[in-house]
């Protein structure tokens, strides 16, 4: 794990010709982080900024658009399409993740690509069934089948 000049500890980076994948900590208040990337926002992203009120939300908000700046090597505005998911003009397919107080990013130059991330607890078992065949979850140890989902 290394900490970067941006305040975020990261945790996985890989990256081959077609795809790079980042996830960090944040380890930095709002105010913090807001301070890093402050100047490369344009007047609509300050607006959207300033409407978020929680903590948590503020972070990784400054967060992703941090990872990502560290990601491409220049500043990148997220743009969003009407469904709300998230693109880039670069023609770069972008997802983006968060979880607790980790953020992540998967950029894919060839396809569509996807990250997710999820805190370990007994609360996917209550989803498990949408992903995992019941067959198949009765397979496992009671104790493991969190860490399976």
């Amino acid at each position: 794990m290394t900490v970067n000049q941006n305040k975020l500890t990261e945790i996985l980076s890989v990256q081959n010709t077609d795809v790079t994948i980042k996830v960090v900590e944040i380890n930095n208040t709002s105010d913090k982080l807001f301070e890093i990337i402050q100047y490369e926002l344009e007047e609509d992203e300050l607006s959207a900024y300033k409407k978020i009120s929680n903590e948590k939300r503020k972070r990784e908000w400054l967060s992703v658009r941090i990872l990502l700046k560290e990601m491409t090597g220049k500043y990148t505005k997220i743009l969003y399409d009407d469904h709300r998911n998230p693109y880039i003009k670069d023609n770069i397919e972008i997802s983006i993740t968060h979880s607790k107080n980790l953020v992540g990013i998967i950029l894919s130059k060839r396809r569509s690509a996807g990250i997710d991330s999820e805190i370990i607890s007994d609360r996917i078992l209550r989803t498990a069934h949408k992903f995992i065949p019941k067959d198949e979850l009765q397979k496992f140890p009671e104790d493991s089948k969190t860490e399976l989902c």
